[in-house]
């Protein structure tokens, strides 16, 4: 959205011209007007994870990794955004 600032200008036209100025936020009775306000959050939604898939996991034995030691109690995460980034080039993590 950062870079379709036209674009935010259009959600906040949208959203001024049917909210009244007396309320801070939008009700859900003006839902019915805010179609494409709407659309957008849901397209966000959509496109970008909110659920937090990469927590922290801890090895329960010694283990190795593509050859790497890994020991017991060692925390490891994964880079999801890395393996989703490699996927939307037509790239997969193991041919990376």
């Amino acid at each position: 959205m950062a870079h379709h600032q036209d674009f935010q200008q259009r959600l906040f036209d949208v959203i001024s011209s049917n909210v009244d100025v007396n309320r801070l936020l939008p009700s859900a009775s003006d839902r019915a007007k805010l179609d494409v306000v709407e659309a957008t959050v849901l397209e966000l939604l959509r496109y970008i994870s909110h659920v937090p898939l990469g927590l922290p996991h801890f090895t329960t034995s010694d283990t190795s990794v593509a050859g790497f030691c890994v020991d017991k109690h060692t925390k490891v995460g994964l880079q999801l955004m890395d393996s989703t980034m490699l996927l939307q080039l037509g790239l997969t993590v193991s041919v990376f």
